[in-house]
């Protein structure tokens, strides 16, 4: 056994080779511990960002659906017009698709700037990406324009009906007034007793309470929709709602397509950096 071999060597193993620094180095103790780097941990900040872009489109596509229950009230109502729940509806259709717009281009930069893609997938994710970007706000367009078309189709016909209410109404008043002419005349001619005259007048005063209670409960009936008419006037609007749900689903389906590929050569990728690396 060597000199070298029998010096003891104290506990921690601070002893240094001169060949490596001798006692100018530090204890490994105190040297700060090194991170194991992993350029490519997990599918990247970008799979992330389309996977929640994803998830978004599928809970707009619901609000899309959902347009058919203030429409259904709306076009089946009897009351005055009020297109404050479409409206609000709508609005959080415009958000949604907003909030997408914002989310896909997160997205096409965080794919850009990612250096474990290849070009030729950066180039598909920018592609995908503004596609969906521009379908969604076309299709809250769409869905924004429909709603509008069949509320004002639905006050359209409302408007008819109590047009040909009123003109209704004018003829029925200009028909007691001819009566009530009449029985003038007649009580002129006849030249009744004061009692006698007081009788028609009693009749006549039924008649006006009468034509009052008609009057009031056609006013009522105003926006009646007559149930055929609404009927099919709701069957065309969910006919016309259901591409435009159909066309986020698609959308849905190429967002699919770019995490699958993005999540493909990111363990491409990996492997290549483990071969290098060994």
């Amino acid at each position: 056994m060597n000199s070298i071999d029998r010096q003891p060597v104290p506990l921690g193993g601070s002893r240094v080779p001169e060949s490596m620094g001798g006692p100018s180095c530090p204890p490994w103790q105190e040297l700060a511990e090194q991170q194991q780097q992993q350029p490519c941990e997990g599918f990247g900040p970008a799979c992330e960002l389309v996977l929640s872009l994803r998830e978004q489109i599928g809970a707009m596509k619901k609000q899309l659906s959902n347009l058919a229950v203030p429409m259904k009230a709306y076009i089946y109502s009897t009351a005055a017009p009020d297109r404050s729940a479409i409206e609000s509806a709508l609005g959080a259709v415009d958000d949604a698709a907003a909030a997408i717009g914002s989310a896909a281009a997160a997205a096409a930069e965080a794919a850009a700037a990612d250096p474990c893609l290849p070009a030729e997938v950066k180039a598909e994710a920018a592609k995908v990406l503004n596609a969906v970007r521009c379908d969604v706000a076309q299709q809250s367009a769409d869905s924004r324009a429909l709603c509008l078309v069949t509320a004002d189709k639905a006050d359209a016909d409302a408007a008819k009906r109590q047009q040909q209410q009123q003109q209704q109404q004018q003829q029925q008043r200009e028909q007691q007034q001819q009566e009530q002419e009449q029985r003038a005349e007649q009580q002129q001619q006849e030249q009744q007793s004061q009692l006698q005259a007081q009788q028609p007048q009693g009749e006549q005063q039924a008649q006006q309470q009468q034509a009052e209670q008609q009057q009031q409960q056609q006013q009522q009936e105003a926006r009646m929709p007559r149930p055929q008419f609404a009927k099919e006037l709701y069957g065309d609007f969910n006919l016309l709602l259901g591409p435009i749900t159909r066309r986020l689903f698609a959308a849905q389906t190429k967002l699919l397509a770019l995490i699958k590929n993005i999540k493909k050569n990111k363990r491409s990728f990996s492997c290549e950096e483990e071969e290098t690396n060994n």
